[in-house]
């Protein structure tokens, strides 16, 4: 508590946090601001307060997405304050039920994902027909209703990719291909997007041992889980013999990027070095112009996901790869870098206050009349997708991850 404490001395009340926190935008509540959050633990610190519902509520509902963070002019880490509230929250509140399983056993365990995999797999291709639209209709599980309606259509199998006569990029450099839970569970096609990418322009790219990055544990405030993932990917997963690590998660990404600051490790240190998004990793390496794309008439808009634009710097990234393909439109939407509420699990977990932030990046996308969305991060990807079936199910709009999108009009 003694770290919270020096954190909040430096927060001078001004409230441009106004401006930028998405809770407090569809709210108009200070208790979802950075302002008022920060306000409130310091009540709790002075014992003005305990731990009450309503306290609880507000700290459960910062998004951590740093918006707050990048307006600050007094640099106050108010997603830190909230990491470090929610870690004491964890030592008092009785966890869900099916979160406790999710964290302590599902995303710990990639055998047991992949199972779950397998079967999302196989709804996913059926997911769009008739019979089974009507037997959703009768679904009374909200939680359930919400799930099934983030799930992404099957989009098929990666075979091998065609180049256009460049030649090998470059031989000697060895990538380890950091495979996240999402990838494991809905997104194969991803998987073997980034995979078959890196392979056909002559790079060795190998599959590292991993298990979950961490990042849900470390964002609920589940510290010792995420200690105990984190150094179990640093022990097994051979960094040592690869260039790079390349995920294509921006929220592993972002948490991988951290290790070093976190663990406070020399290993830690080492890997976190290494770790690169892929989309900055091809654009960066020029790696785009190994293929020749069909041309296409689609018009595209990019979201950017929090821990890309924000904790990674990426965001010119995503969209030079919407304009290699030919003959498409990119139109930039409003806000673009607002979280879209997804958040990992938040939308189970808040569902009234993310449906109502996932309203407002519906509205902007709408207003671009794109019929393609692109997100670099699986989550939002799940996010968005629910929020068209939800919000907008008249129109035709897909979301895809840039790197899917690209590979599936690679010239065969």
């Amino acid at each position: 508590m003694t770290q919270i404490k020096e954190l909040l001395l430096r927060c001078n009340k001004c409230g441009l946090c106004q401006q930028s926190c998405p809770t407090y935008k569809v709210t108009k509540n200070e208790f979802y601001l950075a302002r008022g959050r920060n306000r409130l633990m310091d009540l709790v610190l002075e014992k003005k307060y305990d731990w009450q519902k309503q306290i609880i509520y507000a700290i459960e509902t910062c998004l951590q997405c740093g918006a707050c963070v990048e307006t600050c002019p007094s640099s106050v880490k108010t997603d830190l304050v909230m990491n470090l509230a929610k870690r004491e929250i964890v030592k008092i509140k009785k966890q869900n039920i099916l979160l406790k399983f999710a964290y302590k056993i599902l995303l710990p365990t990639p055998q047991m994902i992949k199972i779950v995999g397998k079967f999302v797999k196989v709804y996913s291709k059926v997911k769009d027909k008739k019979v089974v639209k009507y037997v959703k209709r009768l679904n009374p599980i909200n939680d359930l209703k919400r799930l099934e309606r983030s799930l992404p259509n099957y989009r098929g199998e990666v075979g091998e990719l065609k180049t256009k006569g460049k030649g090998s990029f470059n031989k000697e450099i060895r990538v380890g291909y950091f495979k996240n839970c999402a990838n494991l569970l809905a997104f194969n096609f991803l998987d073997q997007s980034t995979f078959n990418v890196l392979k056909a322009v002559g790079i060795h790219v190998e599959n590292l041992t991993n298990k979950c990055c961490g990042a849900p544990h470390w964002f609920s405030g589940d510290i010792e889980t995420f200690r105990n993932l984190a150094n179990y990917n640093l022990k097994n997963s051979e960094y040592q013999k690869y260039d790079f690590i390349v995920t294509d998660c921006a929220t592993c990404g972002a948490i991988l990027k951290r290790y070093g600051e976190l663990l406070e490790t020399k290993e830690a240190h080492e890997f976190a070095q290494k770790v690169i998004d892929i989309n900055e990793f091809l654009v960066k390496n020029e790696l785009l112009d190994y293929f020749e794309y069909e041309e296409r008439s689609d018009v595209i808009t990019v979201h950017d996901p929090c821990h890309l634009v924000r904790e990674q710097k990426v965001k010119f990234e995503p969209r030079k790869i919407a304009n290699m393909v030919p003959g498409v439109k990119l139109i930039e939407m409003k806000d673009s870098n607002m979280c879209c509420g997804g958040a990992g699990v938040f939308s189970i977990t808040q569902p009234r206050m993310s449906d109502e932030i996932l309203k407002v990046k519906i509205k902007n996308i709408l207003e671009t009349k794109a019929n393609i969305v692109l997100a670099a991060c699986p989550s939002c990807i799940m996010q968005l997708t629910r929020g068209v079936e939800t919000f907008a199910p008249n129109s035709n709009i897909k979301v895809f991850h840039p790197i899917e999108y690209l590979v599936q009009h690679i010239k065969k």
